[in-house]
């Protein structure tokens, strides 16, 4: 991992994350897909990819939750 990217474990399926953020499985769904296609996320297994975290969030916030 380089330092722009950030690995995400999920502890629970694609539809249990959908209802715990109350959205419903293929809305979740649809957001990775948007994400994935924009080249900011990469799903692998049980894992989400947070890929060039600056395009996604300030630099600011990502140096400060950094520290």
């Amino acid at each position: 991992l380089d330092e722009d990217t950030v690995r995400i474990e999920l502890p629970m399926s694609k539809s249990d994350l959908a209802c715990y953020l109350n959205l419903r499985p293929e809305s979740l769904s649809r957001a990775l897909k948007n994400f994935q296609t924009r080249k900011v996320l990469r799903k692998e297994s049980a894992s989400i990819f947070l890929i060039n975290l600056p395009k996604i969030i300030p630099t600011s916030v990502v140096n400060d939750s950094r520290s």
